[in-house]
């Protein structure tokens, strides 16, 4: 698509505009503290839902915002566009 995403999830967490929760759209990126660090980023789908790669292992998901989990743990909303 012709743009430059950095690499790391801690990366993409400073580079990233931050997004108001009740403005995400589709496509807008999910930042989690895990451990005391910014260390994994889901997908936006729409309708409180987000794709994500969990550990290695462990088959791609879609998982629900509202998942006790990944609520405590969702620092940031970010797009790059």
């Amino acid at each position: 698509a012709g743009m430059k995403v950095p690499r790391s999830s801690e990366q993409q967490y400073r580079a990233s505009m931050p997004v108001k929760r009740s403005h995400m759209r589709s496509g807008d990126l999910l930042f989690f503290n895990i451990e005391g660090k910014v260390s994994h980023v889901g997908i936006y789908l729409g309708n409180n839902k987000f794709i994500h790669a969990p550990s290695s292992g462990k088959q791609v998901s879609i998982v629900s915002l509202d998942n006790p989990y990944w609520k405590q743990r969702l620092v940031k909303t970010g797009r790059f566009f």
